[in-house]
């Protein structure tokens, strides 16, 4: 995580689902890797953006 990022979105991996979302880097640098992610903010809305226009 090496870009500052206001917040970001902790993702299941197998799923993708989001589960939270928070504003602790500290938190965001110890989720279980190996079940989840912590996306920055900014990346995980431009995936949605994209998904929801590529169903459209």
């Amino acid at each position: 995580m090496s870009n500052p990022s206001p917040s970001w979105v902790i993702t299941e991996k197998a799923t993708g689902k989001a589960l939270a979302e928070t504003f602790l880097r500290h938190v965001a640098e110890a989720v279980n890797t190996e079940k989840y992610q912590a996306v920055p903010i900014t990346e995980y809305l431009q995936g949605l953006n994209r998904k929801i226009k590529e169903a459209a």
